[in-house]
């Protein structure tokens, strides 16, 4: 009947699933992914690149479909998950959403662990987790560092992060709570 009935057909369609864009799917196929608890992996930035269509973030949550946003960069063109957040801000805008950044920087952190079922172990700095992560540089660019200057709320600041952002911003890089890079 639809794309969906492959993986339905085969046992596929379980809480463990991870799904990718689900930019082509139809109300019922959505409404199957949202009972069998899977979940879904959204990457604008591949989809922009291929040109393939546009994700309808605030469909799958209503239908409270755990999701995340991924770089997808096998179809894509960047690793950077600022790129990814920027696009995917665009992309809500064009579907007559608005992703708030708050929301953004979950999707890419613990959202993404919690899609991957490894959010007891990743996804935030909580005691016992693996610490992989970055510091991020607030001056790094001027536009950025004169936008977070007039910036009157952590919301603000997340916006012009997600918005402006690039590989620039990243000042240092922790894995396993060691530091492994220093600008």
């Amino acid at each position: 009947q639809h794309y969906l009935d492959v993986y339905q057909t085969h046992g596929c369609l379980h809480e463990s699933m991870v799904f990718g864009h689900l930019i082509h799917n139809q109300t019922d196929e959505l409404q199957k992914i949202a009972d069998s608890g899977a979940k879904v992996a959204l990457c604008p930035t591949s989809n922009l690149f291929l040109g393939s269509g546009l994700f309808d973030y605030s469909t799958l949550k209503s239908l409270n479909i755990t999701c995340a946003l991924a770089s997808d960069i096998g179809g894509g063109n960047s690793f950077s998950m600022f790129q990814v957040m920027n696009e995917a801000y665009k992309v809500s805008r064009m579907n007559d959403f608005n992703l708030d950044p708050v929301k953004a920087f979950y999707l890419t952190t613990l959202g993404a662990a919690k899609v991957l079922n490894m959010d007891d172990s990743i996804g935030n700095l909580e005691p016992g987790k693996e610490a992989d992560f970055i510091v991020i540089d607030l001056n790094a660019t001027e536009i950025i560092s004169q936008k977070n200057k007039i910036s009157s709320s952590i919301k603000e600041t997340l916006f012009n992060l997600m918005t402006l952002g690039d590989d620039r911003l990243i000042d240092e890089v922790y894995i396993m709570g060691q530091r492994t890079y220093k600008k």
